[in-house]
């Protein structure tokens, strides 16, 4: 067996103490998978998830067995990679838990202070140009500091106030009286997600509920890695208006200055293409929006390191969580939908693409996109299905009609008209061209 680094000897140690329930308990609120490199990572996972379902001491053997029976199909050449990290954990580590959670605390202290720091001197030397994380690593080793701030409060209300507290306007109403009636809307704190299959109208969707919130004064920004940006602004005020791209240009001017004053900076559309979740979590931070987009979600970019796809999915949609709690906003991850969800009306969360339980165990609310039939322009209805609903329970289908020329949905069997400008060039793809 290799000798193990520096850093694999502090993450033994901490892993070691930890498989005490009494130290975990201690611990738990300030250690995060992104602290652990490589593939201490996964054998951190596998510790929370063990003390979650058993609520009892391990040894490192019984924690090997466990990992063991959640990754059956890792490569044999894998699995003894991490086996070697089981054998450096100890069992015979003690009962003073005041002195564990001394030792984690200055370990951690000690490797974060070591990260910073060769992280500034990369940036000072021109090697590095990262100083979002080098913001994010301090601010996060000041966060996570033992017994300096907690990480819970406690509810103390009577029986009237709680029940009070469940019937409130919600903080973003829908504002779209198909869905609204049945799902009031979400708050400050919740995390949604949207998903569809492609050409399916998740991004009118999105278009559409972006500017319903703009029209009731709230801050939206859009972060877009899926189209160019100024495509979605286009689409978002297309919706506003309930106009044609023709339309709008028609009445250039008129709009203009009717957008000038409705939105009054409302509205921000970005650029994503290459930005980290930390990137934008530091940009909520400073700029303090009540609801962001982030379309798509997937395709945003984290730090560490994963063994497999959807163990980095997870994660993204975690953060995304966090980012939403932390800020104090509403956050929705816009998806794409699983192969098997195509010609579907009833678009379950379960189809959501690369993932199994990771990404919808983080939300509130999740909304499916589906239709039924083919992907022609003049196949118009769709279903807005709600799946996953932590709000009031309610769970089903809105029918409605797609009018993707104006950027917005309609009640169902509502008359959409094809702009004359579009009706010579409306030819639905083919297969070929669709999958590319």
């Amino acid at each position: 067996m290799n000798e193990p680094s520096e850093q694999q000897s502090i993450e033994s140690r901490i892993i070691s103490f930890c498989l005490r329930t009494e130290c975990y308990d201690r611990v738990k609120n300030i250690l995060h998978r992104d602290m652990f490199e490589g593939e201490w990572a996964p054998i951190w996972t596998a510790l929370v998830d063990a003390h979650s379902e058993y609520e009892s001491d391990f040894t490192g053997a019984e924690l090997q067995a466990y990992f063991d029976s959640k990754h059956p199909a890792l490569p044999d050449s894998t699995r003894l990679r991490y086996w070697e990290h089981f054998e450096t954990l100890h069992d015979d580590i003690g009962t003073n838990t005041d002195l564990q959670e001394r030792v984690i605390r200055d370990l951690w202290m000690r490797h974060r202070a070591k990260v910073i720091s060769e992280l500034s001197v990369n940036i000072f030397l021109g090697k590095e140009n990262s100083f979002g994380e080098l913001k994010r690593l301090i601010e996060s080793t000041a966060e996570d500091s033992i017994g300096e701030k907690t990480t819970y409060t406690e509810v103390d209300m009577g029986v009237e106030e709680l029940l009070d507290s469940l019937t409130l306007t919600p903080d973003f109403p829908f504002n779209w009286e198909p869905l609204a009636k049945r799902v009031p809307g979400l708050d400050r704190g919740h995390f949604g997600i949207i998903f569809a299959r492609p050409e399916t109208g998740k991004t009118t969707f999105v278009s559409f509920l972006a500017q319903k919130y703009v029209k009731q004064g709230f801050t939206v920004a859009v972060w877009g890695n899926e189209e160019p940006a100024v495509r979605t602004k286009l689409r978002i005020v297309q919706s506003y208006f309930k106009v044609t791209r023709k339309e709008l240009d028609e009445g250039r001017g008129q709009y203009s200055s009717l957008w000038r004053v409705a939105n009054d900076g409302l509205l921000r559309v970005l650029d994503c293409v290459g930005t980290t979740i930390q990137e934008i979590d530091d940009w909520c931070k400073i700029n303090k929006p009540d609801i962001i987009f982030i379309d798509q979600l997937d395709k945003v970019k984290i730090a560490g390191k994963f063994n497999r796809g959807d163990e980095k999915l997870k994660e993204i949609y975690l953060q995304a969580r966090e980012i939403a709690k932390r800020n104090k906003c509403l956050v929705w991850g816009v998806s794409q939908a699983s192969a098997e969800a195509e010609g579907m009306l009833d678009v379950e969360y379960q189809y959501l693409d690369n993932s199994k339980t990771g990404k919808a165990g983080e939300a509130d609310l999740i909304i499916g996109i589906g239709r039924r039939g083919d992907r022609s322009p003049d196949n118009t209805q769709r279903s807005v299905f709600v799946s996953k609903n932590k709000q009031n329970g309610w769970h089903g289908k809105v029918m409605a009609e797609i009018d993707m020329y104006r950027g917005v949905f309609e009640k169902q069997n509502a008359l959409i008209v094809v702009p004359e400008e579009y009706r010579e060039e409306i030819v639905a793809p083919t297969e070929e061209e669709f999958d590319e």
